[in-house]
């Protein structure tokens, strides 16, 4: 049996979605000379151009502390000063490595959060912030800090993805789904109201869930939204997301469209 190949094939342009981004686990890793020196290999040998990993906010970062996590001094309470100085050197080291950030905007450090219980792996804080305004201050204090560290022609190549899977409650989420429309909405504004041409989106949901009321309330509340994110799993169900059905039944789709009814109301 004889194969032949034609000599001057037509030929078509083949995009490798596969290389826009790859996940890096915990952010902490990220300071480490073997890390970095395994992604630039990822970078040289299969062209990945950005990183994404959990907890850039998480406390081992130090990116948030109360005096009084410090010391038990009277008043400390009060005092709550930022620090993103290890979230720069895990950014120098990817950018050092030919790469740039897919910033996932998480966990919540324990002196934002309302709720301090921490969960998974790494010991981070699922929830969300007992107050919006100070978080929205604390979105504005990152973004000084990633301007004046990297400039704004190359931040604005970056994308900001709000949070981790809020659909899983417990593990990402210590609340519901409807409460992280609302932080959605206050983290998007804040990082359009400082930047309009920065790029912002969500939800990051698991297995393609709950997409179509996420981008439904953008729209109906004229929220920032520049990109729609979700992850999927392949082989045994991961922490329940077996229950998620897609796309949705009219009696979920019902039920989680009711939701967003109340929330707006409220």
């Amino acid at each position: 049996m004889k194969l032949y190949i034609a000599q001057n094939p037509e030929t078509e342009d083949y995009e490798k979605k596969w290389q826009f981004c790859v996940g890096s686990c915990h952010a902490s890793t990220l300071l480490r000379k073997d890390a970095v020196e395994l992604l630039k290999r990822v970078h040289d040998e299969l062209g990945i151009q950005r990183v994404r990993c959990h907890e850039i906010f998480n406390d081992d970062m130090g990116v948030a502390t109360r005096f009084s996590q410090i010391f038990q001094a009277p008043m400390g309470e009060n005092i709550l000063e930022y620090n993103f100085y290890k979230v720069g050197l895990a950014y120098d080291n990817l950018l050092s490595a030919g790469m740039r950030p897919f910033v996932e905007l998480s966990f919540m450090p324990e002196a934002l959060a309302a709720n301090p219980t921490r969960n998974f792996v790494y010991g981070s804080i699922p929830s969300m912030p007992k107050d919006l305004a100070k978080w929205r201050e604390f979105m504005r204090a990152f973004l000084d800090y990633l301007f004046h560290r990297y400039g704004e022609e190359e931040v604005m190549q970056w994308y900001f993805e709000v949070w981790n899977e809020p659909d899983l409650p417990d593990v990402f989420n210590s609340g519901t789904l409807n409460d992280y429309f609302p932080f959605y909405e206050a983290t998007a504004r804040t990082i359009r109201e400082y930047c309009p041409g920065l790029k912002v989106g969500g939800p990051a949901s698991s297995c393609s869930s709950h997409i179509d009321v996420f981008v439904d309330f953008c729209e109906k509340n004229n929220v920032p939204l520049d990109f729609v994110s979700t992850h999927q799993y392949i082989g045994e169900p991961f922490i329940g997301v077996e229950k998620q059905v897609v796309p949705l039944s009219p009696e979920e789709m019902k039920a989680q469209q009711k939701a967003m009814q109340e929330l707006r109301v409220r």
